[in-house]
């Protein structure tokens, strides 16, 4: 239909079939144009460089990133055993390196620390308070690491709590971390456009009459299992710690 059109539209000046300058896919040169009488089919017009970008622009929207090789020198990490095991020092040093390197991640709600009961070394747990996962907007905050887990506590109410225990063994300490990740249950999405005194038929009705503010209300915390990263990121902090470092040993008295 496009070379028909052309064609029609076409005027002989001296024996030469001489086309419009004007087409369709744009304004061509005369000279482009120029051809003899006898054509011996439809002319082919030069496509314009906007349809090659769309060409390519297809072949990657079909082969995706199978025409990129990968990467060789691409970056591992190391993934530490859980629990952490410590070569044999003090357990004083080992356990207020403990709450230290917790302490940049949670608030210590309660511990029991490792105790001398005659030649046997007791166990020692510590638990941290439940915290509301750090945002995008909270970079001085490390208790989610970056990627998902801090968009995730961006975009979600989300909290996190830690369980550390230190068992003593023969030869040096087990340190286990567990870090519980929940995601809270409401009543009803946040700034919907359903009535607050809309009641749910769902479950059991949930009566709060001493509220002082409209909003969704907590029904509870789902968990979510546990954070593999943030337990990464804490056990590799305290092997930097415990086995790099060394407590310094008073002087002996003479």
């Amino acid at each position: 239909m496009v070379a028909r059109w052309i064609i029609s539209g076409r005027s002989q000046v001296g024996g030469k079939l001489i086309l419009p300058d004007l087409a369709i896919f744009g304004t061509l040169r005369p000279a482009d144009l120029t051809s003899s009488a006898h054509l011996p089919g439809p002319r082919m017009l030069p496509l314009p460089r906007a349809s090659y970008v769309t060409g390519w622009l297809l072949l990657l929207a079909v082969t995706g990133c199978h025409i990129i090789p990968p990467t060789r020198n691409a970056e591992t990490f190391e993934i530490l055993q859980n629990p952490l095991h410590v070569p044999p020092c003090p357990p004083e040093f080992v356990w207020d390196q403990l709450i230290d390197v917790l302490d940049d991640y949670f608030r210590i709600g309660q511990e029991n620390r490792v105790k001398r009961v005659g030649n046997i070394l007791t166990e020692g747990r510590v638990d941290t308070v439940p915290q509301s996962g750090s945002t995008y907007f909270e970079p001085w905050r490390k208790d989610s690491t970056p990627g998902f887990e801090r968009l995730h506590a961006t975009l979600q109410s989300v909290r996190r709590r830690a369980v550390a225990r230190v068992t003593p063994t023969a030869g040096g300490y087990l340190i286990d971390i567990a870090v519980y990740k929940e995601l809270e249950d409401v009543d009803r999405p946040e700034q919907s456009t359903v009535g607050s005194a809309t009641l749910r038929n769902d479950g059991t009705i949930i009566r709060q009459e001493d509220r002082s503010q409209f909003g969704a209300a907590t029904l509870g915390w789902i968990p979510q299992g546990r954070d593999v990263s943030l337990e990464q990121r804490i056990l590799s902090d305290l092997r930097a710690r415990l086995t790099q470092a060394h407590p310094t040993q008073p002087p002996p008295h003479h």
